[in-house]
């Protein structure tokens, strides 16, 4: 996780002689679970997860140094700007192309003040921990889940670009990352949906269809892949 405490990684460290065997790699979301993973699984594969938002070449050789051979791109940045990354360090780059971008990840829990609660011992059981929401000025909404005593706050269009597969290709992505948070029936469509592009049977006709059958339910972006951060 992107926030993780010293009790956590005590743990961590407790487990990790029985799991050793079992694990080919670790996402690392934060620069203590990089360094951490490093010095007690050496020679594993780290990736630096999108906590460490990695944004151009010098963060990526930065992250090297302590042992990262893939990192996650930040979503900030365009086609443009991914190609550049690519090309000048040589790692395995991964993108998420669908989801609910986190925004914001926290300790504090917004909904406290709704509950009048002061403790974070009963947040697994709290039947506010999900599906509720925050909204800005524009009424637009903002998904809330809490776990682990860590509140995450998520975009509140969803990320869905399965028309533009080939250009993570012609960028040199590895991996296209699809993070589900609440959703339950759709996900087998959408990976169907996904796999077409892959296989270059999905076309754009074919991704406003599926848009349209959602119709209010949802609302998408293309995130900043055509247009960067200013």
């Amino acid at each position: 996780d992107r926030i993780v405490r010293d009790s956590e990684f005590k743990s961590l460290k407790q487990n990790l002689s029985k799991l050793r065997e079992s694990i080919d790699g670790v996402m690392c979301g934060n620069i203590g679970a990089l360094e951490f993973a490093s010095s007690e699984m050496p020679g594993i594969s780290l990736c630096a997860d999108l906590g460490l938002n990695v944004f151009n070449s010098e963060s990526a050789k930065y992250l090297e140094r302590f042992g990262a051979s893939g990192v996650t791109i930040s979503p900030e940045l365009n086609f443009k700007e991914i190609e550049e990354l690519t090309e000048s360090c040589g790692f395995e780059y991964e993108a998420i192309v669908y989801g609910y971008l986190p925004l914001m990840t926290m300790v504090h829990c917004p909904m406290s003040l709704v509950k009048k609660c002061g403790s974070d011992r009963d947040c697994e059981r709290c039947e506010f921990k999900s599906g509720y929401e925050l909204s800005d000025r524009k009424n637009m909404k903002f998904k809330i889940q809490r776990a682990k005593d860590i509140t995450t706050i998520y975009n509140g269009q969803r990320l869905f670009i399965p028309e533009y597969m080939g250009k993570f290709e012609s960028a040199e992505i590895s991996y296209a990352r699809l993070d589900f948070t609440d959703e339950r029936e759709e996900i087998s469509e959408i990976l169907d949906i996904y796999h077409s592009a892959l296989e270059g049977v999905a076309d754009r006709q074919s991704v406003e269809r599926y848009k349209e059958e959602l119709g209010e339910k949802a609302a998408f972006t293309k995130g900043h892949y055509f247009r960067g951060t200013i």
